[in-house]
């Protein structure tokens, strides 16, 4: 797609343009930004021309920060739109433990003043005035207060804690069934594309097979029609017919 327009955009427009659609493919499919060094993926970019050298691929310091930034802004401002144009009163869930991404550390202690800044910050930033869907931890209960929110106990933390503290540990072999299962899934989470890969072939060479199974079958059929050997018991039906 930016091969075509060499004529009417120019090197440093395809450039950019180039370095903000990388940067969104791998956002998309969480690839690292250092693929832009990658030898095999510089030499697709140039095969199928979409560059004509490495030189005129973006370099990974252009995807990040530079184009993240803009992208991100781009889709916060889109957001606080959809907010806007959403319910008066719109709902929103709070886990301000395990944020595994490090969006945003929170260092503080875990207490209901701390909690309430926080939220209250990101409320201020989108402008939103919310109902919460939060687990039923005392401090958490003291932030929504604080903050004049409604606070909804979610459900599902009901369930959880209820399987996981109070019934699960009580049953026999039932933890260690579930540590079982859980390696289980993460290996197959790290092999997906081998299995893939492995569904497609079989499938492949079941098909394989049935078309060989037809191909047979029509052979015996058509040597059977192409036959001028009549056997008895064809002979005596053959009489009878003409009689």
């Amino acid at each position: 797609m930016f091969a075509r327009n060499r004529d009417t955009i120019s090197s440093s427009q395809l450039k950019e343009k180039l370095g903000y659609q990388l940067t969104l493919m791998c956002c998309k499919d969480l690839l690292p930004f250092s693929i832009v060094e990658n030898e095999g993926f510089q030499d697709f970019l140039i095969s199928n021309k979409i560059v004509n050298t490495k030189y005129d691929i973006p370099s990974r310091t252009t995807l990040s920060p530079l184009n993240l930034n803009k992208i991100y802004n781009v889709c916060l401002d889109k957001t606080k739109e959809q907010i806007k144009l959403s319910t008066n009163y719109p709902t929103i869930t709070c886990d301000a433990w395990t944020d595994n991404l490090r969006t945003q550390p929170f260092n503080e202690a875990d207490t209901d003043q701390s909690i309430k800044g926080l939220v209250s910050n990101v409320l201020i930033e989108f402008g939103i005035n919310p109902n919460s869907v939060s687990d039923k931890d005392a401090n958490m209960r003291k932030a929504w207060r604080l903050l004049n929110v409604i606070h909804i106990f979610c459900v599902d933390h009901g369930i959880h804690n209820l399987l996981m503290k109070d019934c699960f540990h009580n049953m026999n072999y039932v933890s260690e069934i579930l540590d079982k299962i859980q390696s289980i899934i993460n290996k197959l989470r790290y092999r997906q594309h081998e299995l893939e890969n492995e569904y497609f072939r079989s499938n492949e060479k079941r098909f394989n097979d049935l078309l060989l199974s037809i191909d047979k079958t029509v052979e015996i059929i058509d040597a059977d029609l192409a036959s001028t050997y009549i056997d008895a018991d064809d002979t005596q039906v053959l009489n009878e017919k003409l009689e």
